[in-house]
């Protein structure tokens, strides 16, 4: 009795609970680097659906599993970490997938990249098809470079009040060597509890419509709680960008400021850039300006899996990360063997060993309730 008691005060006091896990798809790779990782609580708990392992050059590729939602079948995500100052290439844009019978299945892929761009400023950066650093073959016009800016904007002397209503200028943006200049969005200030968000007027019409909508099927109380959340804030179109952003004024260590994100879709092929590093705001109540010259640590880009697989992928100075993703089928198998195509790694071919994904019924584990 004294040692169950130990066990579950241990489960309890851990945010674990003993159980059995459903269907899952358990990898493996053949190398001495391979470590499985967890499905939750940062690798600890749940069932282990997961691995990572590494591949010369210090390149890092992750492994993970999971359950499609609403479906049948279960899906795979094989992520690659690039370093900096490594240029990396698949020789072929086509994985196989093998299964138990000795069937075989050619998928073709595309891949999605990220990257936090860290070393130079905002402006310096140009972006082409993708992405920096990604050199493609020939793609339609439908390319995606999808890039997110994120950061605050204090001022030394503290503000007592938020203002009610700003104006907001973000930088110009240069596309094929021709300035687009993005005109000034004015934005209306409302509560958000113990924060306060800001609203164009298209996004405040919006914001009454989703009230009245609400309250077609929901209590006034229910109604008014959705009104202090927004997604975004503003939105400016053209035929060649979609950009979005979200503005909200708070306080950190005792200091009010503004804290905006900003996220620019760019459908086109054209090299493009931003002309400066700096954004302003405006409150327009007592015309104080603020404005900062943009960290290059909180810029990030990313596109849509769309990148061929047999992309050059050049890192230069910043880490790359990189995703392939595909599904293992309803049928289920008892195990499918993943074999990516051989990579170019600073001109040198690496093969890969075939990365199985077997199936698990009714494994014993813990899953979490606290983590």
């Amino acid at each position: 009795m004294k040692y169950i008691v130990i066990i579950l005060t241990t489960f309890l006091f851990g945010g674990c609970v003993p159980t059995i896990y459903n269907t899952y798809y358990k990898p493996s790779y053949d190398d001495n680097s391979t470590q499985s990782v967890a499905a939750y609580c940062h690798g600890y708990a749940g069932p282990p659906s997961g691995i990572n392992f590494e591949i010369p050059n210090g390149i890092k590729v992750n492994v993970k599993t999971r359950k499609q939602y609403n479906k049948d079948d279960c899906g795979f995500k094989i992520a690659f970490k690039i370093p900096s100052n490594t240029n990396i290439q698949f020789i072929s844009d086509e994985l196989t997938i093998i299964f138990p019978n000795g069937s075989k299945e050619t998928q073709q892929k595309k891949m999605g990249i990220s990257t936090f761009l860290r070393s130079k400023p905002l402006s310096a950066y140009q972006f082409g098809n993708f992405c920096p650093h990604v050199e493609t073959h020939e793609i339609d016009n439908k390319v995606l470079s999808n890039v997110n800016v994120s950061f605050s904007i204090s001022e030394k002397k503290n503000v007592k009040e938020h203002p009610d209503v700003i104006e907001l200028q973000l930088p110009s943006i240069i596309l094929n060597n021709m300035v687009k200049e993005i005109p000034s969005i004015t934005m209306r200030g409302f509560s958000g509890g113990s924060f306060f968000y800001y609203l164009s007027e298209e996004f405040q019409n919006k914001r009454l419509e989703r009230y009245n909508e609400c309250l077609k099927t929901n209590s006034e109380k229910i109604c008014k709680y959705g009104l202090t959340t927004a997604n975004n804030s503003f939105e400016y179109i053209t035929n060649e960008f979609h950009l979005t952003g979200r503005v909200v004024w708070n306080q950190q260590g005792g200091v009010n400021q503004f804290y905006l994100h900003t996220n620019v879709k760019a459908v086109t092929n054209m090299p493009w850039q931003f002309k400066t590093n700096t954004v302003q705001i405006v409150d327009l109540n007592n015309r104080l300006k603020y404005s900062t010259e943009i960290d290059p640590m909180t810029l990030y880009c990313t596109n849509e899996n769309i990148t061929p697989l047999n992309a050059l992928i050049q890192s230069m100075k910043d880490e790359v990360k990189l995703d392939i993703e595909g599904t293992i089928g309803e049928e289920q198998p008892k195990y499918i063997d993943i074999l990516l195509p051989s990579m170019m790694i600073n001109g040198k071919v690496f093969h890969f060993k075939p990365i199985r994904l077997e199936l698990h019924l009714f494994d014993f584990g813990v899953d979490p309730f606290n983590c």
